[in-house]
C-alpha cells in the first residue's frame, strides 16, 4: 500500500486534461445536433478545448522527461503489466492524435480555429473539402478508439481501488499525503 506517488505537477495535469478531454468530447457529441442558433459557439469551444488537451499532453510528456514518474507497480501481473502499458501508450498517442486529426481536418475545411476568442491557429494544410472530411472521419474514429483505452484505464483503476485494494490508484489521486 505504501507505493512511490507521482509527483504533484502530473497528478495536476492528469487530471485538468481529464477535465478538458471531457470537454471536448461532450462539446463534440453535442455538434452532432447544436441546440438552434449555438453551432458557431459549440464548434469553437470544441476546438478550444481541443487544442487544450494537445498543448496539456505536450505538457504532460514534457513533465514525464523533467520530472520522472514512480516505477510501475511491483504487483502487477505480466499480463497486467502488458495491458497497463500498451493502454497507457495508446492514451497518450490518442491524447496528441485526435486533437492534431482536428485541427488538420478543420485546416483542410477552411476558416479560423479560434481558441477562446484569444487567438486563432495557424491553419496546417490548404483548402480541400475532400481530404476534410477524411480527417474528420479518422478523428471521430480515434475518439472512439480513446474513449475505449479510457474504458479501460478507468476499469483497471477501479480494479486496484476496489478489488485490489492496493494502493495503486491513489499514486495520482490529489490531496493525498505520500
Amino acid at each position: 500500500m505504501n507505493e512511490a506517488r507521482y509527483p504533484n505537477t502530473s497528478i495536476a495535469v492528469h487530471w485538468i486534461t481529464l477535465l478538458a478531454v471531457f470537454a471536448a468530447v461532450g462539446l463534440g457529441m453535442k455538434l452532432e445536433r447544436p441546440p438552434e442558433g449555438w453551432g458557431d459557439t459549440l464548434y469553437r469551444l470544441h476546438w478550444s478545448f481541443g487544442m487544450t488537451v494537445l498543448f496539456l499532453t505536450i505538457l504532460r510528456i514534457a513533465n514525464r522527461f523533467l520530472v520522472g514518474v514512480p516505477p510501475v507497480y511491483a504487483g502487477l501481473t505480466p499480463v497486467e503489466r502488458l495491458a497497463s502499458g500498451l493502454v497507457h501508450k495508446a492514451l497518450y498517442v490518442l491524447l496528441v492524435l485526435v486533437p492534431l486529426l482536428g485541427w488538420l481536418g478543420k485546416s483542410a475545411y477552411g476558416g479560423d480555429i479560434t481558441i477562446f476568442g484569444l487567438f486563432n491557429m495557424t491553419p496546417l494544410l490548404g483548402k480541400d473539402e475532400a481530404l476534410s472530411k477524411t480527417l474528420l472521419g479518422a478523428h471521430k474514429i480515434c475518439v472512439k478508439l480513446f474513449m475505449l483505452c479510457l474504458v479501460l484505464h478507468v476499469a483497471g483503476a477501479l480494479n486496484h481501488a476496489l478489488i485490489k485494494r492496493d494502493g495503486v490508484l491513489a499514486r495520482m489521486l490529489p490531496l493525498r499525503k505520500s
